[in-house]
């Protein structure tokens, strides 16, 4: 508590502001109540001294932490209540919970159901559910928590086609027999997630082993997966249009070109813009084409950023 007020300027020899200590009352609060101490209180003493000067303390009561009665699901048609709630850490206790107090509340662990419960049915082939609310109520005493999740569940999904899209630095053989082995299969988020990660180790390999190789991952497939592709190895994002849709996956929308440059420059790269060949190719195509390059094109083979920025 102390190294907190210090890193707001509360401590011996700064100028007294209120304003700063009611914000850490409220700081303090707001965080006991996130885990589950609805009867915490802070009080805030001052006394004028000599000088100048003014002493402050500042007395907490903690407050009792309240148990978990009641945890609720809405919704759920597919799976049972008991069955979804299997998985949570947040739980309504038992008779040991006075030992383990494993009905504690606490904001991170609802976070870390929430997202339990989505993965839960994602690895089932429902990709339409959503959580439409998670709801906390609180009985009149304090001592008692009540959680409702209004969910829904949606229809569930097979995977019926399988492709792999972009400048891939290797065979098919390679990964055919992976993807391949998916069709027909119910979808599921994890192993999805795997067979990303087996695609992340080749390209991070082909990086190390052709440094020159250009990698390209369409943006609009892997919109959770900016940083780690980057991170990997890629190089090319592919063709973004703000115009047209993606002909070869329409049910993938394009990503808005500033947010892709965002995303490039958190990772430490420059978005830059080239033409549907490389510069490295450009003595391969005529010389009509390449004098039309050459009017918008920067000293590097790239588009000039006038032209798509």
């Amino acid at each position: 508590l102390m190294e907190s007020l210090d890193g707001v300027g509360v401590k011996e020899g700064e100028v007294y502001k209120r304003s700063t200590l009611e914000k850490v009352k409220s700081e303090l609060v707001r965080s006991y109540s996130s885990n589950g101490r609805y009867g915490a209180s802070v009080d805030i003493q001052e006394s004028l001294k000599a000088r100048n000067t003014i002493e402050i303390s500042i007395e907490v009561d903690e407050g009792e932490s309240a148990a978990i009665k009641k945890i609720n699901i809405i919704g759920n048609e597919v799976f049972s209540t008991e069955d979804l709630l299997e998985g949570f850490e947040l739980s309504e206790g038992s008779f040991f919970s006075f030992i383990r107090n494993d009905n504690q509340y606490s904001k991170e662990k609802l976070q870390g159901d929430i997202e339990t419960l989505e993965s839960f049915y994602l690895d089932r082939g429902y990709l339409k559910f959503s959580i439409e609310s998670s709801q906390i109520s609180l009985s009149r005493d304090k001592k008692s928590i009540f959680i409702d999740f209004n969910i829904f569940e949606g229809d569930q999904y097979t995977i019926s086609e399988v492709n792999v899209i972009g400048d891939i630095p290797f065979d098919e053989e390679a990964y055919l027999p992976i993807t391949s082995s998916q069709e027909g299969e119910i979808y599921s988020q994890g192993q999805i997630a795997a067979i990303e990660e087996y695609f992340k180790k080749i390209v991070a390999l082909s990086r190390i082993v052709m440094p020159e190789m250009n990698i390209q991952i369409p943006p609009n497939l892997s919109p959770k997966s900016y940083q780690s592709f980057l991170q990997v190895g890629i190089n090319d994002w592919g063709g973004i249009s703000p115009l047209t849709p993606d002909f070869v996956n329409p049910e993938f929308s394009w990503p808005e070109i500033n947010k892709v440059e965002d995303y490039s420059k958190k990772a430490g790269y420059d978005l830059k813009c080239r033409f549907p060949i490389y510069p490295e190719f450009f003595s391969f195509i005529n010389n009509r084409l390449r004098d039309k390059i050459a009017v918008i094109q920067n000293e590097d083979g790239y588009v000039k950023e006038e032209y798509w920025k």
